[in-house]
């Protein structure tokens, strides 16, 4: 069992390989959690190649627990879904509209199965640009985003730091403690790799441009539902509904499809990027997700009679974001709680 907070997914499995001396390949997991939540999930690795196998693993702000064996590695798909217990401090006001808005998920019982502010960075919302530009074969354009595209959402020595990575003047080696930009910024100081493709291919795990690629899927996802949305088709969908989702091998593709593979200038064979050995299948997703079992519990702020504690919890099926459901209930910028 992975227990971790504030440490993404991938960060915290490094931390498994380090301590047990194995690789990535190694490591079974049916999918990332949020960052910044305190998050549950089961991973498998092969003990086949460790010669002892400690019954806990702490490490700052992971801790990797000993629960048991099987027989067979988790892999992507094998989870069926989460349960979330999210707390929220509302004042009256804002109580009044949340209670509105429960009250209305409660009869709809389904959502727009967007796909969340972080699956395109919480602080840096890009992952998606970066994987259009993969996808056209734009290899520096895409070195650029990763690299030297600061946000406000980044503290001022990152910001500084991408201001100036790309200067090849500079001489100092600063040290973020990202990736994968310090090990681009290592190549490109090295002087050995000064082609953008060369240092995509050398540099940037597959794993991290596979999501990449994926990300821009999500985002085109997110624009046909939008699209459905605006002319209110959405609204006549039934919840067992699918949208195929633009990219390789894709058969089928309906006038929101086609209309905006059109304006991104796409085509479903670019989605297979043999120079970098990743492909992105085209695939369907609901228009609807289900909030399954939805809860809550209310009480006063200890210490503060004007603010409400709201404990809410839920199910939802793997791929759709809590984030959403927040969303849905606040009627807040996602980014307060993203």
């Amino acid at each position: 069992m992975l227990y971790k907070e504030e440490t993404s997914t991938l960060e915290a499995l490094k931390i498994i390989q380090r301590v047990l001396g194995i690789s990535s390949r190694d490591i079974g997991v049916a999918g990332l959690k949020d960052t910044f939540a305190k998050t549950y999930q089961l991973v498998t690795v092969n003990t086949r190649r460790i010669d002892t196998l400690p019954g806990i693993i702490k490490k700052d702000k992971v801790k990797f627990i000993l629960v048991g064996f099987v027989d067979k590695s988790l892999r992507r798909g094998d989870l069926w879904g989460n349960r979330f217990t999210i707390t929220l401090v509302i004042n009256e006001e804002e109580y009044t509209k949340f209670l509105h808005n429960y009250n209305a998920l409660l009869q709809e019982k389904a959502l727009p199965a967007y796909y969340g502010y972080q699956r395109f960075g919480t602080r840096r919302p890009i992952t998606h640009l970066i994987g259009k530009y993969l996808l056209k074969r734009d290899w520096c354009l895409a070195l650029r985003t990763i690299i030297d595209l600061p946000f406000i959402t980044e503290n001022d020595y990152v910001v500084t730091w991408r201001l100036n990575a790309l200067n090849i003047k500079n001489t100092v080696k600063p040290t973020i403690g990202l990736n994968p930009e310090d090990s681009i910024y290592n190549a490109l100081m090295e002087r050995r790799e000064l082609a953008c493709y060369n240092i995509i291919a050398k540099r940037i795990p597959k794993k991290l441009l596979e999501i990449f690629l994926s990300a821009y899927q999500s985002y085109l996802f997110n624009v046909i539902l939008s699209l459905r949305i605006e002319d209110n088709s959405y609204y006549t969908t039934d919840i067992s509904e699918k949208i195929r989702v633009p990219g390789y091998r894709l058969n089928k593709c309906d006038e929101y499809c086609r209309y905006v593979m059109e304006y991104e200038n796409i085509t479903s064979k670019e989605f297979n990027i043999r120079e970098l050995g990743i492909k992105a299948l085209s695939y369907n997703r609901p228009v609807k997700m289900i909030v399954y079992e939805p809860q809550i519990r209310i009480d006063r702020l200890e210490g503060r009679n004007d603010l409400l504690k709201i404990i809410i919890s839920f199910k939802l099926a793997r791929g759709m974001y809590a984030t959403i459901v927040l969303r849905e209930l606040t009627r807040a910028n996602p980014l307060k709680f993203t």
